[in-house]
């Protein structure tokens, strides 16, 4: 005859919820961090953003602070939306609906790094980190692990920095807004580039 040791009640529930957690983080792995999504060369827009209100559809008014893609060329225009909806979610009936912005953003967030497609965000997930100071004054963005500053993010961006005049080394990669401006120094220093291009032309 056997001798079945009998295993307590407690000790077989931790090994199973051990297990059954286990099996979940396999499943569930984080998406990739900001470092490795924004090299997609598929995001057609990025842009640092303020969301200043949102209207009665959920939709987010923005104030946008710099376009960082696609990267400004003469003769061609390419304007960032004035408002973002917020992204596209298919339902089991095959019929789109759109996800508005004020239900994905949390009270007091409110300056973010957008991927965008028009006026929809590029996708459901990893579609905008977000941007604050830090102590010492810096744009910091939230990588989705961590803080790093904005302008070590932003040169990840796989883009011809020269059509801008916005090398590694550029002090115009960030925005500056000063006295509450609604104009960037970076995007003068774009404005002035591509003026100064035109006149050599001419």
């Amino acid at each position: 005859m056997f001798n079945l040791q009998v295993i307590p009640v407690t000790t077989f529930l931790y090994v199973l919820i051990a297990a059954v957690t286990a099996d979940w983080a396999a499943a569930d792995e984080l998406p990739p961090a900001l470092e490795q999504a924004i090299t997609a060369p598929e995001i057609p827009m990025i842009v640092d953003a303020t969301i200043t209100g949102f209207n009665s559809e959920g939709y987010a008014e923005i104030l946008v602070n710099f376009l960082y893609k696609p990267v400004a060329t003469p003769g061609e225009k390419t304007p960032p939306p004035a408002m973002i909806r917020g992204y596209v979610q298919d339902r089991a009936d095959g019929v789109e609906t759109i996800v508005p912005m004020n239900l994905i953003t949390s009270r007091g967030e409110t300056r973010f790094l957008f991927f965008l497609n028009g006026d929809l965000l590029h996708s459901t997930y990893n579609n905008r980190f977000e941007i604050r100071l830090d102590k010492e004054k810096q744009l910091i963005v939230n990588t989705g692990r961590e803080w790093k500053p904005l302008k070590d993010i932003v040169r990840l961006i796989p883009q011809t920095e020269e059509k801008a005049g916005l090398g590694p080394n550029s002090k115009c990669n960030v925005t500056m807004l000063k006295n509450g401006g609604r104009k960037s120094v970076a995007s003068r220093a774009i404005a002035r580039r591509l003026t100064h291009q035109r006149r050599s032309k001419d």
